[in-house]
């Protein structure tokens, strides 16, 4: 499991460096293109860290020998660069949060790589066909309804921490009722939470982005692509647990 971000760390200071003018609809629509441009970028190096990874692990003897090994190591620098991004991004550039986020991204899809081992081919594909349409739906709804949804997104968090606990417990139980049902709340949950980030980064580019200048507008969209790229990659990964078909 993997979350992640908080986009409210940004100072006064820079507000006050930054004079406060009136942002415009293509303003907002240039800064949410950046995101999602960003996030798509994520999944692109991701996917292609994932199949290089597999070439490498059935073709280099001495990565199949270590592989257990890896596998830990890469989980655990993924959790380091999360909370770095989202710890310290008010001391970070926008180059060196891009770079991280790239290298989040490597490392993903080093991890991910086992589902090619796992799973048939054709049911990845269709997992990933129906996260992205369940991700864009989401999105689009995020974006344009009227509705708050920060109550809606304080569940969905409340949810996603009962969905850890539960998974952990299902780790030793090995129930497969209890994994099926895990599965469809991380559908939902993360269907939902999508909704939110969208919708919240609306926000936050009218509260900070637009008067902290190019700086907090690089720091918000590496931010808000890593939240929108986390809640696709779980979705995937849930969707995967219900419809993938093993060799």
């Amino acid at each position: 499991m993997r979350d992640y971000d908080r986009y409210d760390r940004y100072t006064n200071s820079s507000m006050e460096m930054n004079p406060r003018y009136t942002a415009t609809q293509e303003d907002l629509n240039q800064f949410m293109r950046g995101v999602f441009g960003w996030m798509f970028l994520g999944l692109l190096i991701t996917a292609v860290a994932s199949f290089g990874f597999l070439v490498a692990l059935f073709s280099i003897p001495a990565i199949a020998a270590n592989y257990s090994m890896l596998m830990i190591l890469f989980i655990v620098a993924q959790l380091g660069l999360v909370i770095t991004l989202s710890a310290a991004i008010n001391k970070l550039s926008v180059g060196t949060a891009r770079v991280l986020y790239i290298l989040y991204s490597v490392l993903t899809g080093f991890t991910l790589s086992s589902i090619f081992i796992i799973y048939v081919a054709d049911s990845i594909f269709l997992a990933f066909a129906m996260a992205s349409v369940f991700f864009g739906v989401m999105a689009v709804f995020g974006y344009t309804t009227e509705a708050d949804l920060t109550s809606a997104g304080r569940i969905f968090f409340a949810g996603l921490i009962a969905i850890i606990i539960a998974m952990v417990v299902n780790f030793f139980m090995q129930s497969a009722m209890l994994d099926f049902v895990i599965s469809i709340a991380g559908i939902a949950i993360f269907s939902g939470l999508t909704a939110y980030r969208v919708q919240d980064l609306k926000n936050q580019f009218y509260e900070h982005v637009s008067v902290g200048g190019p700086e907090v507008a690089g720091k918000v969209s590496i931010l808000g692509a890593l939240g929108l790229y986390l809640a696709f990659i779980n979705l995937f990964m849930f969707l995967l647990r219900i419809l993938g078909r093993r060799d």
